[in-house]
């Protein structure tokens, strides 16, 4: 990939909100949980949003960690749709049946599928997730599943598309990818499908798509490059008000925080950040 160079010329329409560190799960791939910060409060989220408002940003995605894991997460829903603001909330699903109450207000519920123990099985995670998207469905929440595609799920792919279509939802298909999420990217290369492994997971989906399965993938046949996302994705923010230019480069170095600076002003900050290739390599 060439080194690119961000510009925020244009103030961000989405924003990814990484409302929290804390999970309640550890997965492979995603060591969010070892970190630590002073979070926003209620009150400094809610300042956030307004001033998202005001320079036109229209859909906050609260992302984590587990945003559920917030107990103000259903109050931030409906302040963003008193707001006009269009929320989308990704989970792993575990505490989704418990907050159902805390969802009324929010646009999209989008649970991860994590097939984790090979090809042999369903891990009990799994289940639940599924639980908790036919959960969301029958509470009238409009909900989509996740699925990062890895070594070990991608021969269960007929499974997790079956398991899809009988919930009736639709199916978000990504790559793993290393990201800001992880101090550790040791484990990378062990649980990330080889380049022949991937194309023959495209070739199977991108055909299944054809033939009308109701399936996203959000990025090209072509897997021989990793392309940059940024301008594709919304700056992120940090669970501490840092401003990044990209979720996979937040934990690269310190940002300028809209707490402190305002969020216009970290935006365009942010923005200048000149990308070298070798950060996603």
């Amino acid at each position: 990939m060439n080194a690119s160079y961000f510009r925020c010329d244009r103030l961000p329409v989405s924003v990814r909100f990484i409302s929290t560190y804390i999970c309640n799960i550890i997965c492979e791939h995603c060591d969010i949980w070892r970190f630590r910060g002073e979070e926003l409060s209620t009150g400094e989220v809610k300042a956030m949003v307004r001033e998202l408002r005001e320079i036109g940003t229209r859909s906050l995605k609260f992302d984590g960690g587990e945003p559920l894991t917030r107990p103000d997460i259903g109050a931030l829903l409906t302040f963003c749709r008193e707001q006009g603001i269009e929320t989308s909330l990704c989970s792993n699903g575990l505490l989704v049946e418990r907050n159902l109450s805390k969802l009324e207000s929010l646009g999209q519920l989008v649970v991860s599928l994590s097939w984790t123990d090979g090809y042999t099985e369903r891990v009990l995670l799994y289940e639940k997730s599924l639980k908790a998207v036919e959960a969301a469905k029958m509470a009238g929440i409009n909900v989509a599943a996740s699925i990062t595609l890895t070594r070990s799920n991608i021969s269960a792919l007929p499974a997790i598309l079956a398991d899809g279509a009988a919930l009736g939802v639709r199916m978000k298909f990504r790559r793993l990818l290393r990201h800001g999420h992880s101090m550790d990217n040791s484990r990378f290369a062990s649980i990330c499908p080889d380049i022949f492994e991937l194309e023959g997971a495209l070739r199977f989906l991108f055909e299944r798509k054809r033939m009308g399965a109701a399936i996203d993938i959000p990025f090209s046949k072509d897997t021989s490059a990793e392309s940059c996302i940024s301008e594709e994705s919304s700056f992120v923010i940090t669970p501490s008000g840092d401003v990044a230019p990209c979720y996979r480069l937040y934990s690269f170095k310190k940002w300028p925080n809209g707490r402190w600076l305002g969020f216009r002003a970290a935006f365009r900050k942010a923005g200048e950040f000149y990308c070298p290739s070798e950060v996603f390599t």
